[in-house]
């Protein structure tokens, strides 16, 4: 896997935390479709910093948006 940074220290490092989220992404994933549920609360994931704490919490923002726009567009398509 290429990391973008200098030094091999940021790199390794750039490297964990990219692992972390993908690793996180899809446990999130698993758990969103095992039980069914997102509230704020459960938003607020332990990560290893603020900003990847904001960026695994945008990515089930993200999420969220994309099953409810999935969930919408099979109601329109039950309707017709």
């Amino acid at each position: 896997m290429l990391c973008p940074g200098k030094g091999q220290v940021y790199m390794v490092m750039v490297c964990l935390q990219y692992i972390y989220v993908r690793e996180m992404k899809e446990r999130i994933l698993e758990e969103m479709y095992i039980q069914n549920w997102v509230t704020s609360e459960q938003k607020m994931i332990v990560a290893p910093s603020p900003s990847l704490q904001m960026k695994i919490g945008s990515f089930i923002d993200s999420i969220m948006a994309i099953n409810q726009w999935n969930t919408n567009s099979m109601d329109d398509r039950n309707a017709s």
